[in-house]
């Protein structure tokens, strides 16, 4: 149980409602398709479930329903495709994972989201090309909800720096959320200064050492 129904949504507009319906569709067909093949090869055929790669398509749907918090689409694409959660990254130049990616949006339908690919065992210690974590990049973004669940799921540690290209840069989350004079072109513009004193108390709260020195 993922725990979307404790949510209370809107009501999206048609269009939307169309476009979940047809993205679950597709997904569903996908896998039904995969089921059919696996009955006429003598397998069981019980696997609602498979493993494969998604069409561009389906990679198109699923990004969508992240970047507009969909989660009722992403859920189903998520319990369609096992693997999902550790084998897609998102087209472009970061080369994020779908657990930083809906980490980076901060919404309780994101934070239900992050919910749904920890219960499924995503990597929290996958890096993207910056060298970020799905919690450097939670706490870069000032997600306060989806930096929570990562903390609390165990896993995720504030002490956690920036490391690229096998170099640990020392800048640790309590850094990047604390200097954005130094950092600005990483911080997010989404958030907000009460975000930021959110991000701060919460590191605190998981004994972030304020006393860590940083190294550029």
């Amino acid at each position: 149980n993922t725990g979307a129904p404790n949510v209370r949504c809107n009501s999206p507009p048609p269009q939307a409602s169309e476009r979940r319906a047809a993205a679950a569709a597709e997904a569903g067909s996908s896998a039904t398709g995969a089921t059919s093949k696996q009955g006429r090869s003598g397998s069981s055929g019980k696997h609602p479930r498979r493993r494969g790669v998604l069409s561009e398509q389906q990679r198109a749907n699923v990004q969508r329903a992240v970047e507009q918090g969909e989660w009722q689409v992403f859920s189903t694409y998520l319990s369609k495709f096992p693997g999902l959660e550790r084998t897609f990254t998102v087209p472009g130049g970061s080369n994020a994972s779908l657990l930083q990616y809906v980490a980076s949006f901060n919404t309780a339908n994101h934070a239900m989201m992050t919910g749904m690919l920890l219960k499924a065992k995503a990597d929290t210690q996958y890096r993207d090309r910056a060298g970020d974590t799905a919690l450097l990049v939670a706490v870069r973004e000032q997600s306060v909800e989806c930096a929570r669940m990562l903390l609390e799921a165990g896993g995720c540690s504030p002490q956690e720096c920036r490391s690229r290209g096998g170099e640990t840069r020392l800048w640790t989350a309590l850094h990047l959320i604390m200097m954005p004079d130094i950092y600005r072109e990483g911080l997010s513009e989404r958030g907000s200064p009460a975000q930021a004193l959110q991000i701060v108390k919460l590191l605190c709260d998981h004994n972030a050492d304020i006393n860590a020195a940083s190294r550029d």
